[in-house]
């Protein structure tokens, strides 16, 4: 370790271990950088030298540094990096668009790219660009999965189904490109590999789909029965479930009656169970019993294969498990009592941390709502919607307003030092968690999702912890 690096953390360590200010630290820092003088070819110094720069309130001369030093190495790590950030502090729309093109163009195999791509993607749907992003991106085969995805699910709403099956194949394509990516740091090889293998089944869904509706039903059904051989576990138990009734679908028009038939059966005792794969369960049934293929009663068979299907269904829900130990501290009520996260032990806890500055908050409340309702006569299920990160000094007031001007009934609760969030580890809202009986946190969900996704995936979670 350099001198430079050595007095650097001779400045932080204290501050990190909260013996000082961040005023304090600010002046150490001033003396650090006139005292001391980096390497500005050495590239862990010129990490810390423009770190330093920013704690100093230099944020502008620590960009020139990145900036000159990433035009001299362009290739180096440190210069992927800050040109990545500089993508994301973007000051607006146009700056952004620019940033990104510059970042696809220098480091198209970075791990980033994926998601640089994927934001530069949407802004230019936003404003209407989709023939420019298409031009751009035929010149340019490294378009990662996701943002093809898009592109192929814009055509599709366009019912323009040949250029929808043109981004979709190419989703394939580079998902199934091992050299497209690079493996970030953070990821050992096999979770990289596991990793992939989930873009590649994700990825299947929209050729598939859209040759379905092209009624190329063999390539559709190839493709939807890659994802059940090959990628059994790499998909949710909606998605599956949807894979398992495209399939039944197919095999019934391509008048393949018996093997939909297996399907249906095999669907449902794997837990992957919907009213239309039991409506079919049962056509089937019927119809192959009418040929004297199947020999068996219909109900006495459906309720062996739900009896499997609970067991099952309940083991994929649980497979996704976190362990995340209790966060001991309060909460306030409306009227300023005080409860205790420990006196909900024994059931299950629903908790969502939320604001009333916070939109997609408030966009997932009729969600919420629902949720409640189905669960709020059972006497095991308790929910929590927690107040946190208000910017008013009279939380009460602020979400009394908000109530009056909307008819929500789920319990209301204050966290009002931030503890309880901050002990989660939230980072943004909303983040929702379920606890089960002991107190731990068994998932977690941040931001927003589609109402009827969130509650039917959340009533299942819900569910299998109430039997445990």
């Amino acid at each position: 370790m350099s001198a430079f690096q050595r007095a650097f953390f001779a400045n932080m360590l204290p501050f990190m271990n909260k013996q000082f200010d961040r005023d304090s630290l600010r002046k150490k820092m001033m003396q650090f950088l006139d005292t001391i003088k980096p390497d500005t070819e050495y590239e862990p110094e010129v990490r810390i030298l423009t770190q330093a720069m920013r704690i100093v309130g230099r944020a502008d001369l620590a960009d020139s540094i990145e900036k000159e030093y990433e035009y001299l190495h362009p290739l180096d790590e440190f210069s992927e990096d800050a040109a990545s950030a500089r993508v994301f502090s973007s000051k607006n729309k146009e700056e952004f668009l620019q940033q990104a093109e510059r970042f696809l163009q220098l480091y198209p195999n970075s791990y980033a790219v994926m998601g640089i791509s994927e934001s530069y993607v949407r802004v230019m749907l936003k404003e209407g660009k989709l023939a420019q992003l298409t031009e751009r991106f035929l010149r340019d085969p490294t378009l990662p999965t996701n943002p093809s995805l898009d592109l192929a699910n814009t055509f599709l709403e366009k019912d323009s189904l040949k250029e929808a099956l043109r981004w979709a194949e190419r989703a394939v394509f580079y998902a199934r490109d091992e050299s497209s990516v690079l493996q970030p740091k953070y990821l050992a090889p096999c979770e990289f590999a596991e990793e992939r293998k989930k873009v590649i089944a994700e990825g299947l869904l929209a050729p598939a789909f859209v040759h379905k509706k092209m009624n190329n039903y063999d390539l559709s059904l190839k493709l939807y029965k890659e994802i059940i051989t090959d990628f059994p576990d790499k998909l949710g138990i909606m998605q599956m479930t949807s894979v398992y009734q495209s399939i039944i679908e197919l095999l019934d028009a391509l008048s393949n009656q018996q093997e939909a038939y297996a399907f249906t059966t095999k669907a449902i005792s794997s837990g992957y169970i919907s009213d239309k794969i039991i409506s079919d369960y049962e056509k089937l049934h019927d119809y192959l019993k009418k040929e004297d293929i199947v020999k068996s009663d219909y109900a006495t068979d459906l309720q062996e294969l739900l009896n499997l299907g609970k067991t099952a269904k309940q083991m994929l829900v649980l497979e996704d498990q976190l362990s995340i130990p209790p966060v001991i501290t309060s909460l306030k009520r409306a009227d300023g009592s005080t409860i205790s996260p420990a006196d909900w032990k024994g059931k299950v806890v629903f908790l969502d941390f939320w604001a009333t500055w916070c939109g997609p908050c408030i966009r997932s409340f009729p969600g919420v709502q629902k949720l409640y309702d189905k669960y709020k006569n059972n006497p095991n299920v308790v929910f929590a919607i927690i107040n946190v990160w208000e910017r008013v000094e009279d939380r009460f007031a602020s979400v009394r307003a908000f109530l009056d001007k909307n008819t929500y009934t789920f319990p209301i609760y204050y966290d009002l030092k931030d503890e309880m969030v901050k002990g989660y580890g939230v980072t943004g809202i909303p983040s929702k968690f379920i606890l089960d009986k002991q107190g731990i946190g068994r998932f977690m969900e941040v931001g927003l999702e589609e109402e009827q996704t969130f509650i039917d995936e959340t009533s299942m979670k819900i569910d299998a912890l109430l039997v445990q």
